[in-house]
């Protein structure tokens, strides 16, 4: 289900096609909290939902040495993690 644009950051302010996300979560193309990702694995009964989530952010958690170990220039570090920090789900 997770094409590669879906792993590649492809953020940019003001732009119709890579401003928000092109697919919903619960409805939501914007704001998506974890309550929505919470919902969308109890309605679909996927197993260890909840577990699946908390490893996905664990790992987002990782950007910072992941782009250290794949030598990304600090700048766009610090961009992709300021923007991985603004649409994080509460």
């Amino acid at each position: 289900l997770a094409p590669a644009y879906d792993v590649t950051h492809a953020y940019r302010p003001g732009s119709v096609w890579t401003e928000r996300h092109l697919m919903s979560v619960n409805g939501r193309y914007d704001g998506i909290t974890l309550a929505d990702l919470y919902a969308v694995g109890e309605r679909h009964d996927v197993p260890g939902y909840r577990r699946v989530v908390r490893e996905v952010r664990a790992a987002v958690d990782d950007w910072p040495a992941f782009a250290a170990e794949a030598a990304v220039p600090a700048a766009a570090t610090a961009t992709i993690a300021a923007d991985i920090t603004a649409v994080r789900p509460a």
